[in-house]
């Protein structure tokens, strides 16, 4: 009986807290195996890339890909931009911004001597709700947390990216453009053990209050 209701509990609540998921964009797959390349985007820089949609969508979150040396490990602080704009630079001011300190981060290649590969995923602050077959460019830029990455760059790519003070937007374009994707869906945050200890006895304590409730 409890645990028929745990399961009925649980289920509500993914439904409740789901979002349709959906890549709204994808600029391709960035170079893992050496050599690598990459758009610096740390002592105050900010690179950009470019993309468009067919159609009005939403976007929630965003995953990018960065290179890290060195066995370095990165844990600075995000910020985001987005930029309306033409063929070959972003406009001079940001429409939408935010920092970021909480993402996944997730190693997915070492070489354990030169570049690491990874992918970090965050949620926007506020979702945007962006125009079909309109020019935007996702900007980001990284706090010092370590030793500074690189935007991973996508293979065989003819994207188009730029790169610019945080302050000046003074815009150059680059010669490769960085690996990234957008999606409708936020991101689930994999907590720490004890987070997921204390969520998990927090869970624990309102089915029992249920449970108590239903046999009152």
């Amino acid at each position: 009986m409890s645990i028929s209701l745990i399961h009925r509990i649980f289920f509500l609540a993914t439904i409740c807290t789901a979002v349709s998921a959906g890549t709204l964009y994808d600029s391709g797959t960035g170079s893992q195996t050496p050599p690598q390349s990459g758009l610096g985007m740390t002592a105050g820089a900010i690179a950009a890339n470019q993309f468009s949609f067919s159609n009005i969508e939403t976007v929630r979150s965003v995953t990018f890909f960065t290179l890290e040396c060195c066995n370095s490990v990165w844990s600075g602080t995000i910020n985001y931009y987005l930029f309306t704009g033409g063929t070959f630079n972003p406009s001079s001011s940001a429409f939408e911004q935010g920092s970021i300190s909480l993402y996944q981060r997730t190693e997915i290649y070492s070489d354990q001597a030169t570049n690491k590969v990874v992918r970090f995923e965050f949620d926007l602050i506020t979702p945007v709700t962006l125009a079909a077959n309109t020019t935007y460019w996702l900007g980001l830029g990284l706090t010092d947390g370590g030793s500074g990455p690189a935007w991973n760059s996508v293979l065989g790519s003819n994207a188009i990216s730029a790169r610019a003070s945080s302050t000046a937007f003074n815009w150059v374009p680059q010669a490769m453009g960085g690996a990234f994707s957008l999606s409708d869906a936020n991101v689930q945050i994999v907590p720490e053990p004890g987070s997921a200890w204390m969520l998990l006895s927090g869970a624990g304590l309102i089915v029992l209050r249920c449970v108590r409730r239903r046999r009152k």
